[in-house]
Parts: C-alpha cells; structure tokens; sequence
C-alpha cells in the first residue's frame, strides 16, 4: 500500500514514498558520494558536513539537523524533509525533484545553480535565503517567512508564492512570467519592470509594484 503522501496541490507531484521506510542504519554520515534510499533519518545530526555526490532517495528526513552543511551537485528525489534545520546550507548545483519541505528552517540557505522540479516548501522560515542562478519548475512556497530572500539570476517561471513574506526580498534580474505572487507580502521588494512581465498579483498589490517602480498612483479623478 502506498505511504500517506504530504499534501501537494496545484499539479505539484509529491514525493513518492513506499509504504514502510525503516531507519537508517547507525551512524548516519554525509561523506563523498553517500546514499541513502528508502529509509527514515530520524533525529541525525549533520551539521557542517561536508560532500559531494550524495545522493537521498525515497526518504524522509525527520528532525535531521543539516545546518552549515556543504553539499556540492547533491540529489534529492522523492523526499519529505519534515521539521528539518537546513539554517546555513549550501546546496550547490543540486537536483532536487519531487520534494517536500514541511514546516523547515532554511534562513541563510544557499541553492546555487541549482534544479528544482516539483518541490513545496511549505510553513518555511527562508529569511535571507540565496537561490541565485537556479531553475525552479512547478515550485510551490506556502506560508513562508522569505523575508530578505535573494532570487538573482534565477528562472521562477510559474512558481507560486502563496501567502508569504517577501518583505525585501530581490528578484532583479529574474524569470518570473507566470509567477503567482498572491496573497503575499511584497513591501520593499527589489524587481524591475523587465522581471514583473506576466506575474500574476492582486489589484493591491499591482499597485504597491507601481510604487516601488517610482509610479504615483491616484484615483480615478483625482488631482494633484
């Protein structure tokens, strides 16, 4: 019987998960080219690892400290992170597809050059997250503290920011056309005209994007 998946909507596929996923065999170490598959990572301490080549499969992580870690070209497919702490990561060039982040710590994170493919980032504290120079495909972010968040350089073609906090957070020199920014807080945001081509916002906060582009928005009728 197949595993109670997390809740994904919106086309998002969830992370396929087999029914039982026993625990990892002790210890459990990120080191060159570590795999793990169809297992749970329960309560591990990672912090400031350091590897290249790992390689997550059909697993959850659950509790699993990863802060400070130092991951190049890491592959996540089908995994649930579940109350994680990936404070200070840095995930460069990773392959992240079919993955949910339920209720994790990500200030600080650093997705660089990375692939993201089908993946919920859900109830996040992502302050000051860096996801420079990445591609993010059918994305979803719910209820996510992003506040200071950077996207430079980035392809956020169709991705949802649902009821989040972008308070500051740069999106120059990005791919937004079909990004859905409803629902959250966008003040002092950095984005250009160029980048807003095609987001989807509400009438409120088309004009809060005015504003920050330097346009003075009246009534109709009004004077001035």
């Amino acid at each position: 019987m197949p595993r109670k998946r997390a809740a994904v909507a919106h086309g998002l596929q969830p992370p396929q998960l087999p029914g039982v996923l026993p625990p990892a065999p002790a210890p459990v170490v990120l080191e060159d080219h570590a795999s793990y598959s169809g297992v749970t990572l329960l309560d591990a301490d990672l912090s400031g690892a350091q590897a290249n080549d790992i390689l997550l499969n059909q697993t959850v992580c659950r509790r699993v400290r990863f802060t400070q870690v130092e991951l190049s070209l890491a592959q996540f497919t089908d995994v649930q992170f579940d109350t994680c702490d990936l404070a200070g990561a840095n995930l460069a060039k990773a392959q992240v597809r079919r993955v949910a982040f339920l209720g994790c710590r990500l200030m600080g994170a650093a997705l660089l050059n990375a692939r993201l493919d089908d993946v919920l980032i859900q109830r996040g504290n992502a302050d000051a997250l860096r996801c420079w120079g990445a591609t993010l495909r059918t994305v979803r972010f719910e209820r996510c503290a992003l506040r200071a968040a950077s996207f430079v350089g980035s392809d956020l073609t169709g991705v949802i920011f649902r009821d989040c906090d972008l308070s500051g957070a740069d999106f120059r020199d990005t791919t937004l056309r079909g990004a859905d920014l409803c629902g959250s807080t966008i003040t002092g945001m950095q984005v250009g005209l160029r980048e807003l081509q095609g987001v989807i916002v509400t009438p409120s906060q088309a004009v809060e994007l005015a504003q920050l582009l330097g346009l003075v928005v009246v009534a109709e009728g009004g004077e001035r």
